[in-house]
């Protein structure tokens, strides 16, 4: 099955779609690629809003990251995938299929933290990053690509 964008999933079908990954995360990733990611509107409001109050570009998003268990290690390999992974909001009890999506930077910077949390129904001291994220144009299925050898290579040999 296919995944189809406006189209609801429950988290369970979402890891069985995108290829595992653990149901209670916001993140499926593992040490070589990024699965899926499911974000909560509420928590992080450029979902929800579009990039108006933000200044972003069309088909951006941030995504605010809190200090849960895994929360900023999962983020963290997602941008260093430099992978497309389908991307998924709450709708109700379910998680909406919105596109592919492939995060392009990240900033710890107390004020721009700050300043993506004002609108969010969850400002906390917890947040600590905002990883920014731009859709693509290709399709999941076609786009899906194993980690690139050369980059595990390099990491074996930065260890």
């Amino acid at each position: 099955m296919e995944l189809q964008i406006g189209q609801s999933y429950t988290k369970k079908e979402v890891t069985k779609l995108c290829g595992g990954g653990n149901p209670t995360a916001s993140i499926g990733v593992t040490n070589l690629c990024t699965l899926w990611m499911c974000i909560d509107p509420e928590i992080n409001p450029s979902f929800l809003y579009g990039p108006t109050p933000y200044g972003l570009e069309k088909d951006e998003k941030v995504y605010i990251c809190g200090n849960g268990p895994g929360m900023i290690n999962s983020a963290y390999k997602v941008l260093e995938h430099k992978q497309e992974f389908p991307l998924f909001i709450k709708k109700s009890k379910k998680w909406l299929y919105i596109g592919n999506y492939k995060m392009y930077n990240t900033s710890a910077k107390k004020e721009d933290i700050v300043q993506f949390e004002q609108h969010a129904h969850k400002n906390t001291d917890e947040n600590v990053a905002v990883f920014f994220l731009r859709k693509t144009d290709n399709a999941f299925i076609e786009s899906f690509k194993p980690f690139p050898e050369e980059l595990k290579k390099e990491k074996k040999n930065a260890a």
